[in-house]
Order: C-alpha cells, then sequence, then structure tokens
C-alpha cells in the first residue's frame, strides 16, 4: 500500500477520475468500476465505467470499454506512452485487453485481494474470482509493462461500502 502523498499530480488526477467514472458507473446501477486513459502528455483520451449489470454482458468491463473506445483512434505508439488508471485492479480478462491495445503503464487504486475483504466484511455477494493479479498477467507477456496500486484513496473504497 502506498499514501496518497507518493502520487504525481497527473497520476491523482488519473486516478481521482477513474474513481468519478466507478461513482458514475455505480449511480447508473452497475458495479462501482471506473477507467480512464490519459496519453503521454497527460490529455484524458477517454473513460468508461462497467455496465455488465445493465447489459447483461459479462465482457462489459471498464477497461474493456476503453481499450474498444480508444485503441480504434490511437496509434500503437500513443497507446504504449498513455497511461490507464482503474479504480480497482483490472482483472485477468481486462489486463489481457490492456496488452493487447499496447498499453503498457497500468495503476489502480484499489487492490482486488483488498476489494474481495471489503465485500466480505459487507456480507455482500461476489462473484468467484480468478485470482491473478494485474502485475502476473502482463508480466506473463513479450513486452514489459508497468503496474502498480494499492493506492489509498478514500472515495474510491468508499463505493464498496
Amino acid at each position: 500500500m502506498y499514501s496518497e502523498a507518493e502520487l504525481s499530480g497527473i497520476d491523482r488526477r488519473g486516478l481521482d477520475r477513474a474513481i468519478q467514472a466507478a461513482a458514475d458507473a455505480k449511480a447508473t446501477g452497475n458495479l462501482a468500476f471506473g477507467a480512464v486513459l490519459f496519453d503521454a502528455d497527460g490529455l484524458e483520451q477517454g473513460s468508461a465505467y462497467n455496465t455488465v449489470l445493465t447489459t447483461g454482458d459479462p465482457t462489459e468491463h471498464a477497461e474493456t470499454q476503453l481499450v474498444r473506445l480508444v485503441a480504434p483512434r490511437m496509434t500503437r505508439e500513443e497507446l504504449e506512452k498513455s497511461t490507464l488508471y482503474a479504480s480497482c485492479e483490472p482483472c485477468p480478462m481486462c489486463s489481457g485487453a490492456i496488452f493487447s491495445a499496447g498499453i503498457r503503464r497500468v495503476l489502480y487504486a484499489l487492490p482486488s485481494a483488498r476489494l474481495r475483504a471489503i465485500v466480505d466484511e459487507a456480507g455482500g455477494t461476489r462473484m468467484p474470482s480468478l485470482l491473478l493479479t494485474t502485475k502476473q498477467v502482463l508480466a506473463a507477456g513479450e513486452v514489459e509493462s508497468f503496474v502498480d496500486g494499492g493506492f489509498p484513496i478514500p472515495a474510491g473504497e468508499a463505493l464498496f461500502r
């Protein structure tokens, strides 16, 4: 876990935007997951949130939707230099989409293990998970990726309480 002080201004802004997208998801009756992509210049190129509950499509995670949105309009080089920010640690499916898009830098606020603990503490129902971290999935790729997370942003955790 890190402290909020360890985040750069752009990285804090990216995580805050991802958490806002997660709040938007929750407000529409979906699961509280959001993602945003900033280019190498720190400009937002797109944001998305989870719509699994309203569409019934189990692949409509925030990160997969974001990849579908930005990949057709950015070059591979632009994607490689971009950063994907996520409110929670991307699942293995989303990590695969991130890898396939060529995005090589991922930062997230809430780790999957912490999310599971919050849901369990609250007595909520959670789906069975593939217990692979984003770092493990991306490390299996043939190109180097940077993944970091566990930034304690109370607004992100509050969405699951």
